[in-house]
């Protein structure tokens, strides 16, 4: 198999080989024939397919000769040898000798009215002054187009020429006449075909209808292009992939990636690859469709798919030999992306090797290149060389701004002599009295429609007010309707908390004094006044317990405010310990409070006070009889340790989070101490000792 691609390879460079050979003009008798066999030896070096300039090269000479040959009354041929020598000096990037050559062309063929020679030197002239940045001289050659376009009754010319006028436009990103000038293209080209020219063949029209689909891909209408691809579908058929219809796929792939539909993409991605079995001369194209899966994953933030696809495009660049656009954009994403990485080594390796070709291809993309380059060494240190890069980017970006600026006014000169033939135009016409007349009714409709236009925007907006009054009175009841239903519950919550852990304590001191009351001599003075101090106690206990709901309402009202100042923590602990005493003394508790007298803690006194006071009453509460209870500090915590029954800090949450349902004094207790805790920025939470008593710690 190898032996046979070997051989078919030679059997093609020999083919070429020998279309190339220059005819023998010895044995041809008359000058005519020689004349013309030169002409046939001229074009097949101009159609030369291969990598490398030299028969280009070859073809200056050779053309050269043609044109020594011609007689001085053969106008006609001069200017043929003239475009053959203008378009060999550009293919070998001759510019000063091409722009000569294919003036002298354009100049003998609009003598001799030859269109389509004179519109072939004037779109290669185009291409290099767009390439030097001379956009008055663009300007130029296009307003000759637009004259031949307007001027010519051969629909051939007409759609050649209509069809240069939108790759201009849309090179200057006008894209209104560019869309313009394509659609026009397309329209004569159907009539073309309609008549059956010779000079028209349907595969072309599939590659405008795509051609413009790219079009409108550029400026994001996506949607349309999938439109017009798929009217080429027809025309192109098999021939998808041959010839200049090589980019159809391509725009597949660019449309529906802009729609985001990357399954459609990848079909056509795929297609590119099976058209590319057994070929070799269409790498640029691989290239293309890699850099725009790319592109789209870069700018998603997607790196890994972006740099699979990157290094894809980069490869079949290569491979291309020819280093085309998308291989360079592709080479400058690869750098950002190792950029990005910092890989600067790996990057600035990467663009130094595109430098050269970057150059030759755009300028922009040179500048670019010398930017990231300048960024790469500057993040190595390295900082002659980013300087120097800097240097020319800075220089280059100098010329392009000009350029742009020069280009820009030349299109605004344009348009304005445009606006002056239309002006022009305009007054004509209007001297005309029936067209004055249509002007005045037109006017008239206008104003009505525009009346009509304002009446219905006065009438929307006296809705919308409406509307967003009414708007603004529905939120501000549902506000006041969902605070009321907080104040309710929060009424309610009070109410069973009173109902239930104030009524027991009353009704003990009730019972008390009753007794008192009704058998005075039960108890001997000693006992009465022991009894009458625990009383006192229990009584301030309960005292104690109102302040503490009253402290909670304050905080559910949101009217609660902290004071922070020096708190004496030893002395709070001790209030609460000697207001407890009854409770402790009940239960022979031993209670330590080994604070030491000047542990100050920056809080509200208050605050602090009530929730020392509960974690005591509900350590009391879980404490065994003869149990003991430990008060003490650890850096800017407090810790109260007590017998009893293990308290958890899961069953702390489930007391907090289930308040309402809670019907004790310690779940309403706890549900306040946590409320507290977070206003003065402490933080409570239970663990264990090492034997077994509950410890809780109220964290600053």
């Amino acid at each position: 198999m190898k032996k046979i691609c070997v051989l078919i390879a030679c059997l093609f460079f020999l083919h070429q080989l020998l279309a190339q050979t220059p005819p023998d003009l010895s044995k041809i008798n008359t000058l005519a024939d020689r004349i013309e066999a030169w002409r046939v030896y001229c074009n097949e070096l101009l159609s030369y397919s291969g990598e490398g300039t030299e028969p280009y090269k070859k073809l200056v000479l050779e053309a050269k000769k043609g044109l020594a040959m011609v007689p001085d009354d053969s106008a006609r041929i001069k200017s043929m040898f003239s475009l053959f020598t203008g378009v060999a000096y550009e293919y070998t990037m001759q510019y000063d000798s091409a722009i000569v050559y294919l003036n002298q062309s354009a100049t003998i063929a609009r003598k001799l009215r030859k269109t389509k020679y004179e519109m072939t030197a004037l779109s290669r002239l185009y291409n290099i002054y767009d390439y030097l940045r001379k956009p008055e001289l663009c300007v130029q050659m296009m307003k000759r187009m637009e004259q031949i376009a307007d001027t010519s009754t051969d629909i051939k010319i007409k759609e050649q020429a209509a069809t240069m006028l939108g790759g201009y436009y849309r090179d200057i990103n006008d894209y209104e006449k560019a869309i313009s000038y394509k659609v026009k293209s397309i329209d004569l080209y159907k009539e073309g075909l309609k008549k059956g020219s010779d000079e028209f063949e349907p595969v072309n029209l599939g590659y405008e209808l795509s051609n413009i689909a790219q079009v409108f891909s550029e400026i994001g209408q996506f949607g349309r292009a999938i439109d017009y691809l798929e009217q080429a579908r027809p025309y192109l058929k098999d021939r998808a992939f041959v010839g200049i219809e090589e980019t159809y796929y391509v725009n597949y792939v660019q449309a529906f990636l802009g729609l985001n539909k990357i399954d459609s993409a990848k079909h056509y991605y795929r297609l590119i690859y099976d058209a590319m079995k057994g070929r070799d001369t269409l790498f640029h194209v691989l290239c293309t469709a890699n850099y725009l899966f790319g592109s789209y994953y870069y700018d998603r933030k997607h790196i890994d798919s972006a740099s699979y696809f990157i290094e894809r495009a980069r490869k079949e660049g290569v491979k291309s030999l020819s280093r085309s656009a998308p291989y360079i954009q592709a080479t400058e994403m690869m750098a950002m992306i190792n950029f990005r990485k910092g890989n600067y080594a790996l990057t600035i390796s990467q663009l130094n090797e595109t430098l050269k070709n970057s150059y030759d291809f755009e300028k922009r993309a040179y500048a670019d290149i010398h930017k990231t380059l300048a960024e790469s060494y500057a993040a190595l240190n390295r900082w002659d060389s980013a300087y120097s890069h800097y240097v020319i980017f800075s220089n280059l970006n100098d010329t392009l701004l000009q350029a742009a600026g020069n280009k820009n006014f030349a299109n605004a000169e344009a348009s304005y002599q445009n606006n002056e033939k239309k002006l022009q135009l305009k007054v004509q016409s209007g001297e005309l009295a029936a067209a004055h007349k249509q002007r005045m009714w037109l006017i008239g409709g206008l104003a009505l429609a525009a009346l009509i236009a304002l009446l219905l925007v006065i009438i929307y907006r006296n809705k919308k007010r409406a509307a967003d009054t009414l708007n603004q009175k529905n939120k501000q009841l549902n506000e006041l309707n969902a605070s009321l239903d907080e104040a309710n519950r929060t009424k309610a919550k009070l109410f069973g908390i009173i109902s239930h852990d104030l009524r027991s304590p009353i009704s003990q001191v009730y019972q008390f004094l009753k007794l008192q009351q009704l058998n005075p001599t039960a108890l001997n003075d000693e006992q009465k006044a022991a009894l009458s101090g625990k009383i006192q106690l229990a009584t301030g206990s309960l005292l104690e317990t109102m302040e503490d709901l009253l402290t909670w309402s304050k905080t559910q009202m949101n009217e609660f405010s902290v004071s922070v100042q020096p708190v004496e923590v030893q002395e709070i602990v001790q209030q609460s310990v000697e207001l407890l005493q009854l409770q402790i003394g009940a239960k022979k508790l031993k209670v330590s409070n080994q604070i030491a007298p000047h542990f100050i803690l920056q809080t509200d006194f208050n605050c602090l006070q009530t929730i020392i006071r509960n974690l005591l009453q509900n350590a009391v509460k879980a404490s065994p009889d003869d149990g003991r209870i430990i008060i003490t500090t650890n850096a800017q915590a407090i810790q109260l340790v007590n017998e009893g029954p293990l308290f958890t800090q899961q069953q702390y949450e489930d007391a907090i989070e289930n308040s309402q349902a809670s019907t004790g004094l310690s779940g309403f207790g706890l549900k306040l101490v946590d409320e507290l805790s977070r206003k003065i920025g402490a933080k409570l939470f239970f663990d264990h000792t090492d034997n077994g008593f509950t410890r809780a710690n109220l964290q600053f």
